[in-house]
């Protein structure tokens, strides 16, 4: 397979970090790629964020999705390493505030890809292709997770973990292709009230 045009390379100084996120969501509101642009907003403090966030469309034919099934992947240049406790904690903490814990179908998961080697690259290649394609089990997330001793949090079952890590490794690992995707959102004030 030849490599992919679009890769976020880890930087030498270490001081990179790709956060993947998904299932934060619910068929009633709130939005995976609202919490994102305001982790980004957030995360400036500690850094820059390397390009654009991926939005990546899983697999359109899980049953479990909240929407439309599209995970991210926010990439960090973290100014410290040491930034990397506090950032999490920011991340957890916007996660724990904004996503619809209420809905059945919401189980959120993040994770923090903080190093990476040849073979977590592969298997991470690997897995991310297949979560576009296949159904996935969470086990499958954690095995992988456990694997490279990749920081992760899971919310309720976790099965956000699934999305949060193919994110993640398509930002580590390459994209095949891609578009870009312009996403409004309305002013807090008018969330809930009836369109035009």
């Amino acid at each position: 397979m030849k490599l992919p045009r679009f890769i976020i390379r880890m930087n030498k100084s270490g001081k990179q970090m790709i956060i993947g996120l998904d299932d934060t969501d619910s068929k009633e509101g709130m939005c995976t790629t609202y919490i994102a642009a305001v982790l980004i907003e957030k995360l400036k403090a500690f850094g820059r964020v390397e390009g654009y966030p991926l939005l990546i469309r899983l697999n359109p034919n899980i049953i479990y999705k909240t929407r439309g099934n599209a995970a991210l992947a926010i990439p960090i240049d973290m100014k410290r390493s040491e930034d990397a406790g506090p950032i999490k904690k920011i991340v957890i903490d916007t996660i724990e505030e904004m996503a619809v814990f209420s809905a059945q179908n919401t189980n959120p998961g993040v994770v923090f890809i903080e190093e990476s080697s040849e073979g977590m690259k592969k298997d991470l290649a690997r897995f991310s292709l297949r979560a576009v394609r296949d159904v996935l089990e969470i086990r499958e997330a954690e095995e992988l997770l456990s694997r490279y001793g990749i920081s992760h949090k899971g919310f309720k079952n976790g099965r956000g973990l699934i999305g949060a890590l193919a994110a993640a490794g398509f930002a580590l690992t390459g994209l095949p292709d891609l578009t870009y995707e312009l996403i409004a959102y309305r002013e807090k004030k008018r969330w809930g009230t009836p369109r035009l």
